[in-house]
């Protein structure tokens, strides 16, 4: 008895995670994504770097680092 009760807890709660995740996501779209985006397009913004003149790669170099003794121990 208590298994099939369990069973039956467990998809209601998958129903309602489904429900309100739902929900949850619609309303940030509507209330936070949209009006950022709508406010970004209105006056130009760009959140991404946008490169003007056609590359062949975007790599961009790096330094080279000696891999010693000192420098594996600052990493954390």
């Amino acid at each position: 008895m208590l298994k099939t009760l369990w069973n039956k807890w467990q998809r209601f709660g998958v129903f309602l995670a489904r429900l309100f995740g739902h929900a949850i996501f619609a309303v940030l779209y509507v209330f936070l994504f949209a009006p950022v985006a709508l406010i970004a397009k209105l006056t130009g913004k760009r959140f991404l770097e946008r490169f003007e003149t056609p590359v062949h790669t975007f790599f961009t170099p790096k330094e080279k680092i000696r891999p010693t003794l000192d420098y594996m121990r600052r990493q954390w």
